[in-house]
């Protein structure tokens, strides 16, 4: 399927337009194609960089945010752990064993 396009234009110093000429003679192809080639490509790889960068700044979050439910399981299970023996009258073994199995998935 073809996407649809819009004519560019733009205006180059002399010198410029000599190193544009001949990277097009050397290649054998024309000034459009040329620019369209090496916008398309520049463009392309600094959107690409651009997701790059944002994946790499998610995963450092995901990691984040993993460390502090950790950290939050751990200060929970205390919690309760404390909730089980002073209030409840469970023993320290029996609170152990509950915090256990329902906070740290052990049986």
């Amino acid at each position: 399927m073809k996407r649809k396009s819009e004519t560019v234009s733009f205006r180059l110093p002399l010198d410029l337009l000599k190193l544009l000429d001949q990277e097009c003679k050397a290649f054998n192809i024309s000034r459009g194609d040329f620019a369209r080639t090496v916008l398309t490509n520049r463009l392309t790889s600094a959107e690409e960089e651009s997701r790059k960068v944002e994946t790499e700044r998610l995963i450092t979050t995901l990691e984040a945010v993993q460390g502090e439910v950790k950290l939050t399981e751990r200060k929970l299970a205390r919690l309760l752990y404390l909730l089980l023996t002073t209030p409840a009258n469970i023993s320290a073994d029996d609170a152990r064993k509950i915090t256990k199995e329902q906070f740290l998935g052990h049986s």
